[in-house]
């Protein structure tokens, strides 16, 4: 038959043209609603799959046109991101279907099979949508003629010679191995294996549930069909409690051709499950390695109950979804496992190199201080010989600065290189810091800078203090020599305070902050801004080292009203 295709995404045109040549129908396929009336002027297809979101003309307007519903085209909406009110619109402006993209080839060919009937001999009159599952909109018609509702029941009454059950067992079992054996996720697969359940079977609702890892709960993974009222009650299932959660317990099927009679129906389920009109009932245990994973159910509204050879088809499915699932465990352990493995070789890779470059930073260091100490012996010498010449003087006082700054970096390095460990007890940062403020005070009353402490109480800290004292001292004159060359107010602000699991320490100053190119470098290490005679570089640098291996964090912003802001993040003690 003629099937008009209005869809703008250009590889997905393509798609459903060669599909569509593929199924022997003949694709007319164009790219915007515009394109779509110009086409219905020439020519009436047989059915119509209209993208809702278009550009220029949308596919609701377009349904919405006189000239649309006249020409009585079955039309199927298709769309990524239609909400059920805008499904519910495209249901009452004519639409037959509605598929959510991404949309399964082989339920589209389906589609397109029930609506072949359709297409010939058209059905049209109002409709409201009865309830919303992943493969359309069951939807009830008002006010129909007798002759119309003698066409529907033509086109919705089940085949007259129905499928065998070998046959069932097999399209069922075939459409599983196929869902697994692809590329999709999980979730998707789940999908399509209760879709292929559903249209087998001729069941009308379905719900797949697994077991939490404590035993004690059921958790819906996956459904189709269940009214939303339904699939709230289904969501977290008691183990032993109701129909499904003591075919959990006790690994047995459980089947009944009236499920609302059952005394086993959960209480809370029972006035649901009649409204929603589920009469026959079974439900399956998931199995493998001798234990429960989970349940498999089906429902149905007729008035047949399961007969054996579903229940035996349900039991057959349920044991490659058992199979399936297993794997999938077994896949995404093994996957993790990998990962840590991985993580924990390139740990031990790192550690070993940088255990090499810093014996090999101790070695250099050691070696190059004898040099160093000749040359800077040598300068003073020559200093002393030549009083009586200023310039000579000037050129080896930069000698004798220079060589004096790169025997403070080698010490640094040495220090650095040096392993130990540190012993770590319970340390109160306020009190610290108010130490510290109280030690550094005469050299910020001497520099002008008011002081400003803002120290709350806070819970102890499992620290080494010495390590502590010197990340703090570190930030107290970082700030004060900002704020030395800067005009304007000189102010330090240093604060403590306490989160929810985090005890925080912040410096503040109110000097020039820091340029954006520098921010983001200003814990790297020999990075500094300071003069030559002011600085190694190296301070924030072993601060942030320090920090980071107490489990804390610490970083550096500029504050709105100018100046920086340093803050120490720790982890507060756990009381044991």
């Amino acid at each position: 038959m003629r099937v008009l295709v209005v869809e703008d995404d250009e590889r997905l045109c393509e798609v459903f043209r060669d599909y569509l040549l593929q199924l022997g129908h003949e694709p007319l396929v164009v790219r915007t609603a515009e394109a779509a009336l110009a086409v219905l002027q020439e020519t009436r297809p047989a059915v119509m799959l209209l993208d809702i979101h278009l550009p220029g003309m949308s596919g609701l307007d377009f349904l919405r046109l006189q000239g649309t519903r006249g020409l009585h085209v079955p039309i199927v909406v298709m769309s990524g991101g239609l909400n059920a009110g805008e499904a519910d619109d495209c249901l009452r402006l004519g639409a037959v279907d509605y598929l959510g993209k991404p949309i399964a080839l082989d339920h589209l060919r389906d589609v397109l099979s029930c609506l072949q009937p359709l297409a010939e001999t058209p059905t049209t009159g109002p409709s409201t949508r009865e309830r919303t599952d992943v493969g359309g909109h069951p939807f009830h018609f008002l006010n129909l003629s007798t002759p119309q509702q003698e066409r529907v029941q033509s086109l919705v009454a089940p085949p007259a010679i129905p499928p065998t059950a070998s046959d069932a067992h097999a399209r069922v079992l075939h459409s599983i191995t196929q869902a697994f054996g692809g590329a999709l996720d999980l979730d998707e697969t789940l999908r399509l294996v209760l879709h292929a359940l559903t249209h087998v079977t001729g069941h009308e609702t379905s719900s797949l549930h697994l077991l939490s890892s404590d035993g004690a709960w059921l958790h819906l993974r996956s459904e189709r069909g269940l009214s939303p009222r339904l699939r709230e009650i289904n969501r977290v299932l008691p183990v032993g409690e109701g129909v499904i959660g003591r075919v959990a317990a006790t690994g047995r099927t459980a089947r009944t051709a009236n499920v609302t009679a059952s005394p086993d129906l959960l209480s809370a389920a029972r006035t649901t499950v009649e409204t929603d009109g589920v009469r026959g009932f079974v439900c399956v245990p998931l199995q493998t390695r001798g234990r429960v994973i989970g349940t498999l159910s089906l429902g149905r509204s007729t008035p047949e109950p399961f007969s054996d050879n579903e229940v035996a088809l349900l039991e057959a499915s349920a044991n490659q979804l058992s199979l399936a699932l297993d794997n999938a465990r077994l896949v995404a352990e093994t996957r993790r496992q990998l990962e840590d493995l991985q993580h924990s070789q390139a740990n031990a890779a790192e550690h070993q190199r940088l255990s090499t470059v810093g014996k090999l930073a101790a070695g250099l260091a050691h070696e190059i201080n004898n040099p160093l100490t000749a040359i800077l012996g040598q300068a003073h010498l020559l200093m002393r010989a030549a009083e009586h010449s200023p310039e000579t003087r000037e050129r080896l006082g930069v000698i004798i600065q220079e060589t004096s700054r790169a025997a403070r970096l080698l010490k640094s390095v040495l220090t650095l290189s040096r392993s130990h460990t540190t012993e770590r007890s319970d340390c109160s940062l306020d009190a610290e810091v108010r130490m510290l403020l109280q030690l550094t005070q005469p050299q910020r009353d001497l520099a002008g800078i008011r002081t400003i402490a803002e120290l709350d109480p806070v819970p102890p800290v499992r620290a080494n203090a010495d390590q502590m004292r010197q990340v703090v001292l570190n930030l107290l004159q970082n700030a004060h020599q900002a704020m030395a060359g800067n005009a304007g107010e000189h102010a330090l602000t240093v604060s403590t305070r306490v989160t929810e699991d985090r005890v925080l320490v912040q410096v503040l100053d109110t000097g020039p902050g820091m340029p954006p190119d520098v921010l983001p470098r200003v814990f790297d290490a020999f990075f500094t801004t300071k003069k030559n005679e002011q600085g190694t570089g190296l301070g924030l640098w072993v601060s942030y080292d320090i920090v980071e291996q107490h489990g804390g964090r610490l970083t550096a912003n500029n504050r709105p009203e100018g100046g920086a802001i340093f803050t120490m993040e720790l982890p507060r003690t756990v009381n044991r």
